[in-house]
């Protein structure tokens, strides 16, 4: 796979000297050759995960670590507090707090 998408590199680059920077040939064939080439990245991703099962482990972590802080995002005024001495009721948000703080004054 990697000489099917990789190996076009090189008659990409003789037609780029041979014909020139801008013939229609040269351009048409260098992006068709770079687009292998995005091709080829990608499809290695693809068989990583096929094929390690290290790999894919370490996908799931990296995954669940990233949706763990992605859940803390949606909701970026949430908090926990521990019940105190001058509070009588589990305050869960901020805005709760806050109207827990006026109802004492």
């Amino acid at each position: 796979m990697l000489f099917f998408c990789v190996g076009p590199q090189a008659p990409a680059r003789l037609l780029f000297d041979i014909y020139g920077q801008y013939h229609p040939k040269a351009i048409l064939y260098m992006c068709l050759s770079q687009q292998l080439v995005f091709l080829n990245a990608s499809l290695n991703f693809c068989l990583y995960c096929v094929v390690s099962k290290r790999y894919r482990s370490l996908m799931k972590q990296t995954l669940k670590k990233f949706l763990h802080k992605l859940e803390g995002v949606d909701r970026p005024f949430q908090i926990s507090l521990k019940q105190t001495k001058s509070s009588s009721a589990h305050v869960t948000s901020i805005e709760d707090h806050h109207a827990h703080l006026i109802q004492n004054v």
